[in-house]
Parts: structure tokens; sequence; C-alpha cells
């Protein structure tokens, strides 16, 4: 298996655009292989690896949200307009 290959499907660290301005991938978004195969054609794979790389040691910090509390009725009548 490539290197390359083991990014597909983790989260991009960064965002990667072209020369001509266009976003080959945001940050945040799934790395797919079609983002492995641009970021390849473009001669910035090696980037994306790298910069991947660089990440991949970094814990993500996880914090807990506030328990939920019912706050209301879940459809109450008159104010979604499906519920008339």
């Amino acid at each position: 298996m490539a290197y390359s290959d083991q990014l597909v499907g983790l989260p991009s660290k960064f965002t990667i655009v072209d020369t001509e301005g266009n976003i080959v991938v945001k940050s945040g978004e799934i790395i797919t292989v079609p983002v492995v195969e641009r970021a390849a054609a473009i001669g910035k794979l090696n980037q994306l690896m790298a910069m991947q790389a660089e990440y991949a040691d970094e814990d993500e910090i996880i914090l807990a949200g506030p328990k939920y509390i019912e706050i209301g009725e879940e459809d109450p009548s008159g104010i979604h307009p499906e519920s008339k």
C-alpha cells in the first residue's frame, strides 16, 4: 500500500489550492482518492503527505458538551409550516 493510500479517509489538516486558486481540499474535509489524484496531478502530493504526517501525532481535543436538556415542545403547533 502506498503512503498516499493511507491518506484516504483522513480529515485534511489544511487547505490545498492549485495554481489558479481552485480548492483541491479544504481543511477538515475528508481526503478521497480523487483528492489524492488531483494533488499528485498538480505536484502537491508530497506536500499533502508531509503536512498530514506532521500533524499525525497531534491529539485531537474533544471537549464534552453540556448535557442535553429538553427546553420545550418538539413541534409546537402553528410554528412549523408543515404542522398546520
